[in-house]
């Protein structure tokens, strides 16, 4: 989906980037700290549980059509909770939400750079099958979340 370029949408992708790329550091390390070793537990946790979100979204906003990137409509789900149907820094209602959520919040949650860095290191530290290993279960744990996090939005639609 692409979000016509308007200062306050990209305002709103720029906030949900910060705020998810400071949940991937807090979450990722934390994940990693919990299980320990040097399998890069924390990242494949945050990206597949980013996945399945970002289904979530695209999933909700499945049905709502062209009018959820241009602003134009009512409220619809993701508008709901926007006070005045508008985010903070002026996007509306849908349109505002949507950039907010999946390239701002889930774009900075989910990282490919940080998987790519971890399949290379592992790779590269005598590990190649590990490699294998985590880019098999990111590839399937991302696009399987993203698959039932798709139909869980719609569902929550109607």
């Amino acid at each position: 989906m692409v979000i016509p370029l308007s200062l306050p949408l990209l305002v709103m992708i720029a906030v949900g980037g910060a705020i998810g790329a400071v949940a991937r550091y807090i979450l990722s390390g934390t994940i990693q700290a919990r299980v320990g070793g040097t399998f890069p537990w924390g990242t494949l946790a945050v990206n597949a549980g980013g996945c399945f979100l970002a289904g979530i979204v695209a999933g909700m906003v499945a049905g709502a059509g062209p009018g959820i990137l241009a602003g134009a409509g009512g409220g619809g789900p993701l508008g709901a909770g926007l006070p005045g149907g508008s985010g903070p820094a002026g996007g509306s209602g849908p349109a505002g939400a949507y950039a907010f959520l999946l390239p701002g919040l889930l774009g900075g949650l989910t990282t490919f750079s940080t998987f790519a860095g971890d399949v290379v290191v592992l790779a590269h530290s005598g590990s190649p099958r590990r490699a294998i290993l985590y880019t098999t279960a990111t590839v399937v744990l991302g696009v399987g979340g993203a698959s039932v996090g798709l139909l869980l939005g719609a569902t929550l639609r109607g």
